[in-house]
């Protein structure tokens, strides 16, 4: 998921810049440097009553902005014999002949829209972050997120990397932006 995504790279970047997260042995969510319930939400459960904090941030869906080109691609799976046959040993398994498995991707140069409300801050009682930090570091999380980590499978072939493009719209209590990537 995209959330999924701006999360994993937020933690990462707070352990990555925060010397006592990276020595603890554990870190869980609700430790207050991660910043995870500010930025993120969460439902806790205190004294059998269950708290939600509802999520600064909001992603709705993403689609591409035109009708995408589809390319073929293969995948070649080497040793598929190993996993079907577990008694094949040795040279039995060197002269498997990989057969090539094709598969539709998306063509490299295409637009995506990815959309996001931003909130702010739901309580006082959290962590005290100003809603401009917040703002200005989630669009900054979501760009390092698709730029370096990347979304899906075969990232080091460049599949699932974009560069993107922040415009930014105020509607209602909302700071709605849109991401192309």
């Amino acid at each position: 998921s995209i959330k999924g995504l701006v999360r994993f790279t937020h933690i990462f970047e707070k352990i990555k810049n925060n010397e006592n997260l990276r020595n603890k042995a554990k870190i869980f969510e609700d430790d207050p440097e991660l910043e995870l319930i500010e930025y993120f939400g969460r439902q806790k459960t205190i004294n059998k009553e269950t708290i939600s904090f509802i999520s600064s941030v909001i992603f709705l869906d993403t689609y591409p902005i035109t009708y995408p080109e589809l390319e073929l691609d293969i995948q070649n799976p080497h040793f598929s014999k190993y996993y079907t046959e577990p008694k094949l040993k040795g040279n039995e398994l060197r002269e498997e002949k990989p057969v090539p498995v094709n598969f539709l991707t998306v063509k490299k140069a295409t637009t995506f829209m990815l959309r996001s409300l931003f909130k702010g801050k739901e309580t006082e009682s959290l962590k005290s972050i100003d809603n401009s930090t917040m703002k200005k570091h989630i669009k900054r999380i979501i760009k390092y997120a698709f730029s370096e980590h990347g979304i899906g499978a075969k990232k080091s072939l460049g599949y699932g990397l974009f560069n993107v493009k922040i415009v930014e719209w105020f509607i209602l209590k909302y700071n709605y932006h849109e991401f192309l990537i």
